[in-house]
């Protein structure tokens, strides 16, 4: 499937210097490597936000539901979608 789209003039560079670097084929590539590196760190934001969001909950009622490997369990499975 091909789509067009427009860059400013330091995003088509930084394309052609990821290019030129030998990491890359082409420009398609450079775009759905960042691509996929959008969406895994999504992922892990979401992760970190939701063991935030319980240390903080833990921290609010001085006792926390959850022991440590509850936390760590439940952050390893978000991080695994």
């Amino acid at each position: 499937m091909q789509m067009n789209v427009s860059v400013t003039p330091e995003l088509y560079e930084l394309v052609q210097r990821k290019v030129r670097s030998g990491l890359y084929e082409n420009a398609s590539e450079v775009v759905r490597d960042a691509l996929r590196r959008t969406d895994e760190r999504a992922i892990v934001d979401a992760a970190w936000s939701e063991l935030n969001d319980t240390l903080g909950a833990s921290v609010a009622s001085d006792r926390s539901p959850y022991s440590v490997s509850d936390v760590i369990s439940r952050t390893n499975r978000r991080s695994d979608k």
